[in-house]
Protein backbone atom coordinates (compact mmCIF):
# COMPACT_ATOMS: atom_id res chain seq x y z
CA UNK A 1 0.00 0.00 0.00
CA UNK A 2 1.21 3.36 -0.69
CA UNK A 3 0.38 6.74 1.35
CA UNK A 4 1.35 10.26 0.84
CA UNK A 5 -0.16 11.04 4.51
CA UNK A 6 -3.37 13.05 2.70
CA UNK A 7 -5.27 10.79 0.50
CA UNK A 8 -4.22 6.87 1.03
CA UNK A 9 -5.10 4.34 -1.61
CA UNK A 10 -5.77 0.63 -1.35
CA UNK A 11 -6.67 -2.30 -3.72
CA UNK A 12 -7.60 -5.67 -2.27
CA UNK A 13 -6.43 -8.28 -4.18
CA UNK A 14 -7.88 -12.04 -3.63
CA UNK A 15 -6.05 -14.93 -5.33
CA UNK A 16 -4.21 -12.19 -7.85
CA UNK A 17 -7.36 -10.62 -9.09
CA UNK A 18 -8.43 -7.25 -8.57
CA UNK A 19 -11.67 -7.07 -6.30
CA UNK A 20 -11.87 -3.86 -4.79
CA UNK A 21 -10.03 -0.07 -4.70
CA UNK A 22 -11.17 2.29 -2.38
CA UNK A 23 -9.90 5.78 -1.41
CA UNK A 24 -9.55 6.50 2.52
CA UNK A 25 -9.03 10.18 2.15
CA UNK A 26 -12.25 11.19 3.99
CA UNK A 27 -11.37 8.72 7.13
CA UNK A 28 -10.50 11.23 9.92
CA UNK A 29 -9.46 8.98 12.60
CA UNK A 30 -9.62 5.68 14.21
CA UNK A 31 -11.45 5.27 17.45
CA UNK A 32 -10.40 1.93 19.06
CA UNK A 33 -11.61 0.30 22.12
CA UNK A 34 -9.34 -0.91 24.22
CA UNK A 35 -9.81 -3.67 26.71
CA UNK A 36 -7.28 -3.01 29.55
CA UNK A 37 -9.12 -5.19 31.86
CA UNK A 38 -8.54 -8.09 29.63
CA UNK A 39 -5.17 -7.48 29.54
CA UNK A 40 -4.69 -8.13 33.26
CA UNK A 41 -6.55 -11.23 33.01
CA UNK A 42 -4.19 -14.18 34.17
CA UNK A 43 -6.71 -16.91 31.49
CA UNK A 44 -6.41 -14.58 28.37
CA UNK A 45 -4.71 -11.60 29.07
CA UNK A 46 -1.09 -12.45 26.98
CA UNK A 47 -3.44 -13.50 23.78
CA UNK A 48 -5.49 -9.95 24.24
CA UNK A 49 -1.88 -8.17 24.66
CA UNK A 50 -0.45 -10.04 21.93
CA UNK A 51 -3.35 -9.35 19.44
CA UNK A 52 -3.70 -5.42 20.29
CA UNK A 53 -0.10 -5.12 20.06
CA UNK A 54 -0.32 -6.41 16.20
CA UNK A 55 -3.91 -4.99 15.45
CA UNK A 56 -2.37 -1.34 16.33
CA UNK A 57 0.76 -1.95 14.34
CA UNK A 58 -1.45 -2.77 11.13
CA UNK A 59 -3.60 0.34 11.89
CA UNK A 60 -0.38 2.25 11.66
CA UNK A 61 0.70 2.13 8.37
CA UNK A 62 -2.80 3.62 7.15
CA UNK A 63 -1.06 7.22 8.55
CA UNK A 64 -4.84 7.99 9.97
CA UNK A 65 -5.05 9.11 13.38
CA UNK A 66 -5.92 6.31 16.52
CA UNK A 67 -7.84 7.42 19.21
CA UNK A 68 -7.50 4.85 22.23
CA UNK A 69 -10.33 4.48 24.60
CA UNK A 70 -10.67 2.16 27.27
CA UNK A 71 -13.82 -0.38 27.63
CA UNK A 72 -14.96 -2.20 30.80
CA UNK A 73 -16.19 -5.49 30.61
CA UNK A 74 -19.58 -5.72 30.28
CA UNK A 75 -20.35 -2.95 27.90
CA UNK A 76 -21.38 -5.74 25.00
CA UNK A 77 -24.72 -4.05 24.23
CA UNK A 78 -23.44 -0.08 24.90
CA UNK A 79 -24.35 1.73 21.59
CA UNK A 80 -21.44 2.72 19.56
CA UNK A 81 -22.43 6.28 17.76
CA UNK A 82 -19.64 7.05 15.70
CA UNK A 83 -19.03 10.92 14.56
CA UNK A 84 -18.83 11.57 10.90
CA UNK A 85 -15.50 10.20 9.46
CA UNK A 86 -14.79 7.67 12.13
CA UNK A 87 -14.35 4.54 12.01
CA UNK A 88 -14.14 2.63 15.41
CA UNK A 89 -13.27 -0.46 16.08
CA UNK A 90 -15.26 -1.99 19.51
CA UNK A 91 -14.34 -4.75 21.82
CA UNK A 92 -16.51 -7.69 22.93
CA UNK A 93 -19.53 -5.82 21.56
CA UNK A 94 -22.31 -6.40 19.03
CA UNK A 95 -24.54 -4.40 16.81
CA UNK A 96 -25.30 -3.21 13.51
CA UNK A 97 -24.21 0.53 13.33
CA UNK A 98 -22.46 1.69 10.40
CA UNK A 99 -18.54 2.82 10.45
CA UNK A 100 -18.50 0.65 13.76
CA UNK A 101 -16.45 -3.17 13.77
CA UNK A 102 -16.55 -5.22 16.51
CA UNK A 103 -13.35 -7.11 18.04
CA UNK A 104 -13.21 -10.01 20.30
CA UNK A 105 -11.51 -13.70 21.39
CA UNK A 106 -12.64 -16.29 18.74
CA UNK A 107 -14.47 -19.29 20.36
CA UNK A 108 -11.20 -21.25 19.24
CA UNK A 109 -7.77 -20.53 21.25
CA UNK A 110 -5.74 -18.05 19.74
CA UNK A 111 -7.55 -16.89 16.94
CA UNK A 112 -9.58 -13.56 17.13
CA UNK A 113 -12.81 -12.16 15.30
CA UNK A 114 -12.66 -8.92 13.25
CA UNK A 115 -16.62 -9.04 12.66
CA UNK A 116 -18.90 -6.19 11.64
CA UNK A 117 -21.67 -6.94 13.56
CA UNK A 118 -20.06 -8.66 16.72
CA UNK A 119 -19.81 -12.07 17.82
CA UNK A 120 -21.78 -15.70 18.35
CA UNK A 121 -25.68 -15.00 16.72
CA UNK A 122 -24.43 -11.96 16.57
CA UNK A 123 -22.16 -12.35 14.07
CA UNK A 124 -22.29 -11.12 10.83
CA UNK A 125 -21.92 -14.70 9.34
CA UNK A 126 -24.56 -16.33 11.80
CA UNK A 127 -27.00 -14.90 9.82
CA UNK A 128 -27.60 -17.35 6.82
CA UNK A 129 -24.00 -18.76 5.94
CA UNK A 130 -25.45 -21.00 2.94
CA UNK A 131 -25.74 -17.51 1.33
CA UNK A 132 -21.72 -17.23 1.58
CA UNK A 133 -19.76 -17.96 -1.59
CA UNK A 134 -16.28 -17.92 -0.05
CA UNK A 135 -17.80 -20.71 1.93
CA UNK A 136 -18.82 -22.96 -0.70
CA UNK A 137 -15.43 -21.88 -2.53
CA UNK A 138 -13.37 -24.01 -0.11
CA UNK A 139 -12.40 -27.02 -1.64
CA UNK A 140 -12.68 -30.63 0.18
CA UNK A 141 -9.26 -31.32 0.30
CA UNK A 142 -8.30 -27.61 1.75
CA UNK A 143 -11.36 -27.82 4.41
CA UNK A 144 -9.86 -31.36 5.61
CA UNK A 145 -6.31 -30.08 6.00
CA UNK A 146 -7.18 -27.09 7.71
CA UNK A 147 -9.21 -29.03 10.08
CA UNK A 148 -6.54 -31.99 10.79
CA UNK A 149 -4.19 -28.95 11.69
CA UNK A 150 -6.12 -27.61 14.40
CA UNK A 151 -7.37 -31.18 15.07
CA UNK A 152 -3.24 -32.21 15.64
CA UNK A 153 -2.49 -28.97 18.03
CA UNK A 154 -5.45 -29.86 20.32
CA UNK A 155 -4.14 -33.49 20.47
CA UNK A 156 -0.15 -32.43 20.89
CA UNK A 157 -1.25 -29.16 23.67
CA UNK A 158 -4.45 -30.10 24.68
CA UNK A 159 -5.62 -26.12 24.98
CA UNK A 160 -8.54 -24.93 24.92
CA UNK A 161 -10.29 -21.64 25.25
CA UNK A 162 -10.12 -21.53 28.88
CA UNK A 163 -7.61 -23.21 30.99
CA UNK A 164 -7.85 -27.11 31.37
CA UNK A 165 -7.44 -29.75 34.39
CA UNK A 166 -3.99 -31.70 33.99
CA UNK A 167 -4.51 -35.35 32.13
CA UNK A 168 -5.96 -37.97 34.91
CA UNK A 169 -6.28 -42.14 34.37
CA UNK A 170 -9.81 -41.88 35.02
CA UNK A 171 -12.28 -45.09 33.71
CA UNK A 172 -14.63 -43.30 30.92
CA UNK A 173 -18.14 -45.21 30.63
CA UNK A 174 -17.97 -47.06 27.00
CA UNK A 175 -20.72 -44.98 25.71
CA UNK A 176 -21.85 -41.65 26.34
CA UNK A 177 -22.77 -37.81 25.33
CA UNK A 178 -20.83 -34.92 26.81
CA UNK A 179 -22.33 -32.49 28.18
CA UNK A 180 -20.28 -29.06 28.86
CA UNK A 181 -22.31 -26.54 30.19
CA UNK A 182 -21.89 -22.05 29.97
CA UNK A 183 -22.15 -19.73 32.35
CA UNK A 184 -25.79 -19.34 33.23
CA UNK A 185 -25.82 -15.35 32.68
CA UNK A 186 -23.93 -15.29 29.31
CA UNK A 187 -25.24 -12.75 26.68
CA UNK A 188 -25.55 -15.49 24.20
CA UNK A 189 -27.56 -17.77 25.82
CA UNK A 190 -30.14 -15.93 24.63
CA UNK A 191 -29.71 -17.75 21.12
CA UNK A 192 -31.34 -20.70 22.48
CA UNK A 193 -34.62 -21.28 23.18
CA UNK A 194 -34.29 -23.40 25.82
CA UNK A 195 -33.24 -22.74 29.15
CA UNK A 196 -30.06 -25.06 29.98
CA UNK A 197 -31.33 -26.60 33.12
CA UNK A 198 -34.16 -27.46 31.20
CA UNK A 199 -32.02 -29.28 28.24
CA UNK A 200 -29.49 -31.16 31.45
CA UNK A 201 -33.04 -32.66 33.16
CA UNK A 202 -34.31 -33.68 29.54
CA UNK A 203 -30.59 -35.26 28.90
CA UNK A 204 -30.57 -37.04 32.08
CA UNK A 205 -33.75 -38.89 31.65
CA UNK A 206 -32.80 -39.83 28.41
CA UNK A 207 -29.92 -41.43 29.63
CA UNK A 208 -31.78 -43.35 32.72
CA UNK A 209 -33.92 -44.41 29.46
CA UNK A 210 -31.77 -45.85 27.45
CA UNK A 211 -28.69 -46.64 29.81
CA UNK A 212 -26.18 -43.97 27.82
CA UNK A 213 -24.15 -42.20 30.71
CA UNK A 214 -24.45 -38.16 30.56
CA UNK A 215 -20.88 -37.01 31.26
CA UNK A 216 -21.11 -32.80 32.53
CA UNK A 217 -18.76 -30.72 32.84
CA UNK A 218 -19.07 -27.39 34.62
CA UNK A 219 -17.75 -23.59 33.01
CA UNK A 220 -14.93 -23.10 35.30
CA UNK A 221 -16.07 -19.53 36.00
CA UNK A 222 -20.04 -20.66 36.92
CA UNK A 223 -20.77 -19.39 40.01
CA UNK A 224 -24.90 -20.60 40.07
CA UNK A 225 -26.35 -22.04 42.88
CA UNK A 226 -28.96 -23.88 40.96
CA UNK A 227 -26.59 -25.65 38.29
CA UNK A 228 -24.84 -26.68 41.44
CA UNK A 229 -27.31 -28.24 43.41
CA UNK A 230 -29.10 -29.74 39.92
CA UNK A 231 -25.92 -31.29 39.30
CA UNK A 232 -25.53 -32.22 42.62
CA UNK A 233 -29.48 -33.64 42.65
CA UNK A 234 -29.11 -35.85 39.19
CA UNK A 235 -25.97 -37.22 40.07
CA UNK A 236 -26.97 -38.60 43.09
CA UNK A 237 -30.77 -39.75 41.77
CA UNK A 238 -29.50 -40.94 38.63
CA UNK A 239 -26.97 -43.45 37.94
CA UNK A 240 -26.39 -42.50 34.64
CA UNK A 241 -25.35 -38.98 34.96
CA UNK A 242 -22.02 -38.36 35.91
CA UNK A 243 -20.10 -34.70 36.68
CA UNK A 244 -16.76 -34.65 35.79
CA UNK A 245 -13.65 -32.22 35.58
CA UNK A 246 -11.42 -33.38 32.76
CA UNK A 247 -9.70 -32.33 29.63
CA UNK A 248 -12.68 -31.07 27.39
CA UNK A 249 -10.72 -32.94 24.65
CA UNK A 250 -10.45 -36.41 26.61
CA UNK A 251 -14.37 -35.91 26.93
CA UNK A 252 -14.62 -35.14 23.10
CA UNK A 253 -12.23 -37.60 22.11
CA UNK A 254 -14.51 -40.93 23.20
CA UNK A 255 -18.20 -39.70 23.40
CA UNK A 256 -20.40 -41.01 21.07
CA UNK A 257 -21.83 -37.10 20.57
CA UNK A 258 -21.38 -33.88 22.37
CA UNK A 259 -24.17 -31.92 22.83
CA UNK A 260 -24.28 -28.21 23.71
CA UNK A 261 -26.07 -24.59 23.79
CA UNK A 262 -23.47 -22.10 21.81
CA UNK A 263 -20.66 -23.33 24.02
CA UNK A 264 -17.38 -22.65 21.92
CA UNK A 265 -16.59 -26.46 22.91
CA UNK A 266 -18.60 -27.35 20.51
CA UNK A 267 -16.55 -25.97 17.59
CA UNK A 268 -13.70 -27.75 19.70
CA UNK A 269 -15.54 -30.89 19.19
CA UNK A 270 -16.30 -30.29 15.60
CA UNK A 271 -13.02 -30.15 14.98
CA UNK A 272 -11.97 -32.86 16.84
CA UNK A 273 -14.69 -34.61 14.82
CA UNK A 274 -17.43 -35.66 16.93
CA UNK A 275 -21.31 -35.46 16.02
CA UNK A 276 -22.31 -32.31 17.70
CA UNK A 277 -25.77 -31.04 18.86
CA UNK A 278 -26.57 -27.48 19.26
CA UNK A 279 -29.57 -25.47 20.57
CA UNK A 280 -28.07 -21.87 20.14
CA UNK A 281 -27.29 -20.25 16.73
CA UNK A 282 -23.51 -19.52 16.49
CA UNK A 283 -21.22 -18.55 14.27
CA UNK A 284 -20.48 -22.38 13.78
CA UNK A 285 -24.32 -23.14 14.52
CA UNK A 286 -24.76 -24.63 10.99
CA UNK A 287 -22.03 -26.90 11.20
CA UNK A 288 -23.79 -28.79 14.12
CA UNK A 289 -26.85 -30.47 14.26
CA UNK A 290 -29.88 -28.03 15.22
CA UNK A 291 -31.85 -28.92 18.67
CA UNK A 292 -34.86 -27.20 17.95
CA UNK A 293 -37.26 -28.93 20.47
CA UNK A 294 -36.86 -30.74 23.70
CA UNK A 295 -37.81 -33.52 21.72
CA UNK A 296 -34.50 -33.65 19.49
CA UNK A 297 -32.35 -34.58 23.06
CA UNK A 298 -33.82 -37.76 23.54
CA UNK A 299 -32.69 -38.33 19.47
CA UNK A 300 -29.63 -37.96 20.62
CA UNK A 301 -29.46 -40.95 23.14
CA UNK A 302 -30.98 -43.27 20.54
CA UNK A 303 -30.19 -42.15 16.57
CA UNK A 304 -26.94 -42.81 15.20
CA UNK A 305 -24.94 -39.85 15.82
CA UNK A 306 -24.40 -37.70 12.63
CA UNK A 307 -21.49 -35.96 11.76
CA UNK A 308 -20.39 -33.26 9.27
CA UNK A 309 -20.99 -33.13 5.72
CA UNK A 310 -18.87 -31.82 2.98
CA UNK A 311 -20.49 -28.21 3.43
CA UNK A 312 -20.26 -28.24 7.02
CA UNK A 313 -16.47 -28.65 7.30
CA UNK A 314 -16.03 -26.54 4.76
CA UNK A 315 -17.62 -23.80 7.00
CA UNK A 316 -15.29 -24.76 9.64
CA UNK A 317 -12.39 -24.19 7.77
CA UNK A 318 -13.41 -21.20 6.50
CA UNK A 319 -13.86 -19.47 9.62
CA UNK A 320 -10.82 -20.88 10.93
CA UNK A 321 -8.38 -19.99 7.63
CA UNK A 322 -10.45 -16.89 6.92
CA UNK A 323 -13.27 -15.23 8.72
CA UNK A 324 -11.00 -15.39 12.14
CA UNK A 325 -7.27 -14.29 12.46
CA UNK A 326 -4.44 -15.33 14.69
CA UNK A 327 -2.57 -12.86 16.76
CA UNK A 328 0.57 -13.11 14.54
CA UNK A 329 -1.24 -13.16 11.63
CA UNK A 330 0.00 -9.53 10.07
CA UNK A 331 -1.36 -10.26 7.11
CA UNK A 332 -5.04 -11.52 7.42
CA UNK A 333 -5.17 -9.10 10.14
CA UNK A 334 -4.38 -5.85 7.72
CA UNK A 335 -6.80 -7.72 5.23
CA UNK A 336 -9.27 -7.57 7.77
CA UNK A 337 -8.76 -3.40 8.03
CA UNK A 338 -8.85 -3.13 4.53
CA UNK A 339 -12.29 -4.92 4.13
CA UNK A 340 -13.64 -2.29 6.90
CA UNK A 341 -11.97 0.86 5.35
CA UNK A 342 -13.55 -0.53 2.24
CA UNK A 343 -16.62 -0.26 3.75
CA UNK A 344 -16.26 3.11 5.21
CA UNK A 345 -18.97 5.69 4.82
CA UNK A 346 -17.67 9.30 5.29
CA UNK A 347 -21.32 10.50 5.32
CA UNK A 348 -22.37 9.01 8.02
CA UNK A 349 -22.15 9.67 11.78
CA UNK A 350 -22.68 12.14 14.06
CA UNK A 351 -21.88 15.87 12.58
CA UNK A 352 -20.51 18.05 15.89
CA UNK A 353 -18.96 21.03 15.76
CA UNK A 354 -16.74 19.68 18.49
CA UNK A 355 -14.11 17.96 17.74
CA UNK A 356 -13.18 14.55 18.86
CA UNK A 357 -17.05 13.58 20.20
CA UNK A 358 -16.15 10.41 20.89
CA UNK A 359 -13.37 10.75 23.26
CA UNK A 360 -16.35 12.94 25.20
CA UNK A 361 -19.67 10.64 25.12
CA UNK A 362 -17.95 7.40 24.20
CA UNK A 363 -15.97 6.47 27.61
CA UNK A 364 -18.78 7.18 29.81
CA UNK A 365 -21.58 5.78 27.91
CA UNK A 366 -19.38 2.05 27.52
CA UNK A 367 -18.73 2.89 31.81
CA UNK A 368 -22.65 3.34 32.60
CA UNK A 369 -23.21 0.26 30.32
CA UNK A 370 -20.50 -1.69 31.91
CA UNK A 371 -22.46 -0.95 35.13
CA UNK A 372 -26.05 -1.83 33.90
CA UNK A 373 -24.80 -5.11 32.47
CA UNK A 374 -23.24 -6.00 35.68
CA UNK A 375 -26.05 -5.58 37.85
CA UNK A 376 -28.11 -7.33 34.62
CA UNK A 377 -26.17 -10.21 34.93
CA UNK A 378 -26.52 -10.69 38.82
CA UNK A 379 -30.14 -10.19 38.19
CA UNK A 380 -30.26 -12.48 35.56
CA UNK A 381 -28.00 -15.24 37.66
CA UNK A 382 -30.36 -14.79 40.42
CA UNK A 383 -33.50 -15.04 38.61
CA UNK A 384 -31.91 -18.03 36.94
CA UNK A 385 -30.99 -19.31 40.20
CA UNK A 386 -34.10 -18.97 41.76
CA UNK A 387 -36.04 -20.79 39.21
CA UNK A 388 -33.71 -23.46 39.00
CA UNK A 389 -34.47 -23.76 42.60
CA UNK A 390 -37.87 -22.82 43.01
CA UNK A 391 -37.45 -20.43 45.74
CA UNK A 392 -40.17 -18.06 47.23
CA UNK A 393 -41.92 -15.91 44.58
CA UNK A 394 -41.68 -12.86 47.54
CA UNK A 395 -37.75 -13.19 47.35
CA UNK A 396 -37.76 -13.05 43.74
CA UNK A 397 -39.85 -10.14 43.51
CA UNK A 398 -37.64 -7.87 46.04
CA UNK A 399 -34.75 -9.07 44.20
CA UNK A 400 -36.01 -8.17 41.11
CA UNK A 401 -37.23 -4.40 42.95
CA UNK A 402 -33.95 -3.71 44.07
CA UNK A 403 -32.09 -4.51 40.81
CA UNK A 404 -34.65 -2.92 38.98
CA UNK A 405 -34.72 0.48 41.74
CA UNK A 406 -30.41 -0.32 40.87
CA UNK A 407 -31.19 -0.28 37.17
CA UNK A 408 -33.71 2.71 37.23
CA UNK A 409 -30.93 4.91 39.39
CA UNK A 410 -28.21 3.87 37.18
CA UNK A 411 -29.99 4.87 34.16
CA UNK A 412 -31.49 7.87 35.64
CA UNK A 413 -27.82 8.91 36.26
CA UNK A 414 -26.36 8.07 32.81
CA UNK A 415 -29.39 10.19 31.04
CA UNK A 416 -28.76 13.15 33.83
CA UNK A 417 -24.92 12.63 32.84
CA UNK A 418 -25.62 12.80 28.92
CA UNK A 419 -28.44 15.78 29.13
CA UNK A 420 -25.89 17.82 31.52
CA UNK A 421 -22.80 16.81 28.30
CA UNK A 422 -25.54 17.58 25.69
CA UNK A 423 -26.39 21.23 27.40
CA UNK A 424 -22.58 21.70 27.24
CA UNK A 425 -22.46 20.89 23.24
CA UNK A 426 -25.16 23.23 22.33
CA UNK A 427 -23.81 25.91 24.59
CA UNK A 428 -20.33 25.54 22.90
CA UNK A 429 -21.92 25.47 19.85
CA UNK A 430 -24.16 28.35 20.45
CA UNK A 431 -20.29 30.31 21.12
CA UNK A 432 -19.40 28.87 17.90
CA UNK A 433 -22.43 30.25 16.18
CA UNK A 434 -21.46 33.89 17.91
CA UNK A 435 -17.86 33.76 16.83
CA UNK A 436 -19.06 32.44 13.17
CA UNK A 437 -21.28 35.42 13.49
CA UNK A 438 -18.56 38.23 14.75
CA UNK A 439 -16.01 36.74 11.98
CA UNK A 440 -18.41 37.18 9.67
CA UNK A 441 -19.42 40.84 10.33
CA UNK A 442 -15.52 41.55 10.46
CA UNK A 443 -14.99 39.63 7.22
CA UNK A 444 -18.10 41.71 5.59
CA UNK A 445 -16.28 45.10 6.82
CA UNK A 446 -13.06 44.33 5.83
CA UNK A 447 -14.91 43.70 2.20
CA UNK A 448 -16.47 47.05 2.38
CA UNK A 449 -12.92 48.70 3.06
CA UNK A 450 -11.06 46.76 0.65
CA UNK A 451 -14.44 48.25 -2.12
CA UNK A 452 -13.62 51.59 -0.79
CA UNK A 453 -9.52 51.23 -1.36
CA UNK A 454 -10.12 49.25 -4.62
CA UNK A 455 -12.31 52.48 -5.64
CA UNK A 456 -10.22 55.08 -4.61
CA UNK A 457 -7.13 53.22 -6.38
CA UNK A 458 -9.02 53.61 -9.51
CA UNK A 459 -9.98 57.16 -8.64
CA UNK A 460 -6.72 57.80 -8.30
CA UNK A 461 -5.21 56.12 -11.52
CA UNK A 462 -7.57 58.42 -13.43
CA UNK A 463 -6.26 61.13 -11.87
CA UNK A 464 -2.71 59.82 -12.92
CA UNK A 465 -3.88 59.10 -16.40
CA UNK A 466 -5.21 62.90 -16.57
CA UNK A 467 -2.14 64.35 -15.02
CA UNK A 468 -0.23 62.86 -17.58
CA UNK A 469 -2.02 63.68 -20.60
CA UNK A 470 -1.83 67.57 -18.99
CA UNK A 471 1.91 67.20 -18.77
CA UNK A 472 1.70 66.10 -22.32
CA UNK A 473 -0.15 68.68 -23.74
CA UNK A 474 1.61 71.48 -21.76
CA UNK A 475 5.10 69.82 -23.13
CA UNK A 476 3.18 70.20 -26.64
CA UNK A 477 2.36 73.96 -25.80
CA UNK A 478 5.92 74.52 -24.66
CA UNK A 479 7.39 73.22 -28.00
CA UNK A 480 4.69 74.95 -29.81
CA UNK A 481 6.09 78.30 -28.04
CA UNK A 482 9.20 77.40 -28.23
CA UNK A 483 8.92 77.23 -32.24
CA UNK A 484 6.94 80.74 -32.52
CA UNK A 485 9.80 82.09 -30.47
CA UNK A 486 12.34 80.77 -32.86
CA UNK A 487 10.27 82.15 -35.59
CA UNK A 488 9.85 85.65 -34.21
CA UNK A 489 13.78 85.40 -33.30
CA UNK A 490 14.35 84.75 -37.10
CA UNK A 491 11.77 87.75 -38.48
CA UNK A 492 13.26 90.16 -36.14
CA UNK A 493 16.92 89.16 -37.53
CA UNK A 494 15.26 89.66 -41.33
CA UNK A 495 13.85 93.09 -40.27
CA UNK A 496 17.40 94.21 -38.63
CA UNK A 497 18.85 93.34 -42.02
CA UNK A 498 16.55 94.77 -43.85
CA UNK A 499 16.36 97.94 -42.01
CA UNK A 500 19.94 98.38 -41.64
CA UNK A 501 20.79 97.46 -45.73
CA UNK A 502 17.87 100.24 -46.23
CA UNK A 503 19.88 102.67 -44.42
CA UNK A 504 23.27 102.30 -46.53
CA UNK A 505 21.57 102.63 -49.87
CA UNK A 506 20.58 106.36 -48.39
CA UNK A 507 23.51 107.35 -47.20
CA UNK A 508 25.02 107.07 -50.42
Amino acid sequence: MKTDGITQSAILWNNGALIEQYEIGMLKKIVVEVPVSWFDNPVDGEKNRAFFANFLIQLSKFNVPLHLIKVPFGADSAARKPEKGALVFSYHSFGKEKNVWHLKEAPVTPLFSIDRYGYSGWAEIADQPRAWQDISDVSDEHAEQVIEKYRQQFKEKRISKYPQPDEQNVDLPAEYIFFPLQVSNDPVSQFSPFNMLDMLKRAAEAARRTGITLLVKRHPFCSSVAVEKTLQQLAEDNPQVRVVNLNVHTLIEHARAVMTVNSGVGIEALIDGAAVYASGKSEWFEAANAITSLEDIDAIFSQAPRHMDSWQKKLIAFLLDSYWVAPADYAAIERKIEQSIAQFDPDYGIDSALSDVSEIFLPIVLDLQGRLEYESRRAKLAIFDFEGLNGNIERLDGMRAEQAAQIAQLRHESEQRIADLEAQVQQKQQEIEQKDSELEQKENEIARMKAGLEQHQAQLISLANDLSNARMESERLHSALNLKDEQMEARMRELRESLTSGKKRKWF
